[in-house]
């Protein structure tokens, strides 16, 4: 297993915030490091047998074993827990370790490499131990899986990015022989890579992914065009901020009207309804309490993380007229999930498409909850959810009346659920601030640079 991107963010924001070193390490020759499991036995290589018909027994695993990766994090497991570490149930590559402080020392690992986060005595010891254990070598820590990073501990200031990456990519295809043919799918999958961990294009490069079964010089060429882009914006990356919390922007809500400055508030939907049923509220209990007798983790909630989330839709875009559902999410301003993915219910208005995308965005906040419990982190409820869809956000507020979406099904109401239990608040911001239209729609040349910078961080300037 190797540690998911979501992973290294968070574990990047914990360090960042609770001012910790970060070191890295790498084990040499790492699957050796596990015995074989069973009996394998294999014939020696052409001229290195002793005799004819000799047969050699592994006694530890070979790179190229099928099991080799498996018992080399099995092992390597075992000696973390050794030290106290256990595993996150969502991410087996994450670890954590309560310290005498309360704090977590964090660990993080991707086959043989790994970073740990934690005070330097800390830091200190868990280097001895592993040396012990594994001679592994340390790293200086400015790259990791791809990854640029510029650590100011002092300032409490982060950045990640994909500069160096950028630049071996483009020189690597630019020198590559295309008369035995064009590596399309390598350069797809190295674009793939940057915006899986890194943000950025990912409408266009997935646009050059559904061409990788049927690709020609033209698409080697578009997607060299891409490459040349992501190497022309230098060292923008993803900034981790500390005490981000207090300091997460709040997108505008209105339009400017007239040269006076006058404006004009948007319309919030009405909450008094009833429906046909006399019903005021179809998912919560009259009971006062009734919120309070759901289970809650026993750690209080923390003045020092806020989860924030855009989601955004477009309506009725390809071949097939599918609608396309983006979303980011944030904590403390940092962008920890987002992607887009094409929307499998039929709709017939872009109202349902944002209505239907703003669902899977709560699904992927409820997900990014669970993943900080690991953390013990509990964000103050309601998170707030933006969108730029006043009819969206109107029906899903209004709990007593479907509207037109009732052809939709059950799981699409999920919004309406989690509003109603004080989880989710919906609130709406205009479409030139919806940052979740980068994984929705391909962007103006200058929209994409105003919506770039508030994608890597959304904190206020100093």
């Amino acid at each position: 297993p190797t540690v998911q991107p979501e992973s290294i963010r968070l574990f990047h924001l914990y360090c960042v915030e609770h001012g910790y070193d970060i070191g890295q390490y790498d084990v040499p020759q790492a699957f050796l490091q596990a015995e074989a499991e069973g009996d394998i036995f294999f014939y020696p290589p052409p001229g290195c047998a002793d005799f004819p018909g000799q047969i050699f027994k592994c006694i530890r695993n070979l790179y190229g074993g099928k099991s080799a990766a498996r018992l080399y994090y099995l092992r390597f497991v075992e000696f973390l827990t050794s030290l106290g570490f256990e595993a996150d149930t969502m991410d087996p590559c994450f670890f954590r370790r309560r310290e005498s402080s309360g704090l977590f020392t964090l660990l993080i690992c991707h086959v043989d490499d790994s970073r740990i986060g934690a005070p330097p005595a800390i830091l200190e010891e868990i280097y001895q131990a592993l040396f012990a254990e594994f001679q592994v070598t340390v790293a200086d820590g400015t790259r990791f899986l791809g990854m640029d990073m510029e650590y100011d501990k002092l300032r409490g200031v982060l950045k990640l990015h994909m500069q160096t990456y950028i630049q071996e990519t483009v020189v690597r295809f630019e020198s590559c022989d295309t008369t035995v043919g064009y590596p399309y799918r390598q350069i797809v999958g190295c674009i793939l890579w940057q915006c899986t961990v890194h943000g950025g294009d990912l409408m266009r490069a997935k646009q050059l992914a559904s061409r990788c079964n049927d690709f020609g010089p033209e698409d080697f060429a578009a997607a060299m065009k891409l490459l040349y882009r992501l190497r022309d914006r230098g060292d923008k990356g993803i900034i981790f901020r500390r005490g981000g919390y207090s300091r997460v922007r709040v997108p505008d809500n209105r339009r400017l009207k007239g040269e006076d400055g006058t404006v004009t508030p948007y319309y919030v939907g009405a909450d008094d309804l009833i429906d046909e049923f006399g019903q005021k509220d179809l998912y919560r209990q009259e009971d006062a309490d009734a919120d309070d007798a759901r289970e809650q983790p026993d750690f209080p909630v923390s003045d020092r993380f806020k989860l924030v989330a855009y989601t955004d839709a477009s309506f009725a875009v390809n071949e097939k007229m599918q609608s396309i559902t983006g979303w980011v999410i944030y904590l403390n301003g940092t962008p920890i999930m987002w992607g887009s993915m094409r929307q499998t219910v039929v709709v017939d208005s872009s109202c349902s498409a944002e209505y239907v995308a703003a669902s899977v965005t709560v699904k992927k906040m409820k997900e990014l909850e669970n993943r900080l419990l690991f953390l013990e982190i509990r964000c103050a409820r309601p998170y707030t959810l933006y969108t730029d869809s006043q009819a969206a956000k109107a029906i899903a507020e209004n709990t007593n009346s479907m509207g037109n979406v009732r052809h939709l099904d059950i799981r699409t109401h999920m919004t309406r659920c989690y509003i109603s239990l004080g989880d989710i608040a919906l609130a709406f911001c205009v479409t030139e601030q919806m940052v979740a239209d980068l994984f929705t729609k391909i962007v103006t040349a200058g929209q994409e640079s105003n919506l770039l910078d508030r994608f890597y961080n959304d904190c206020t300037e100093d």
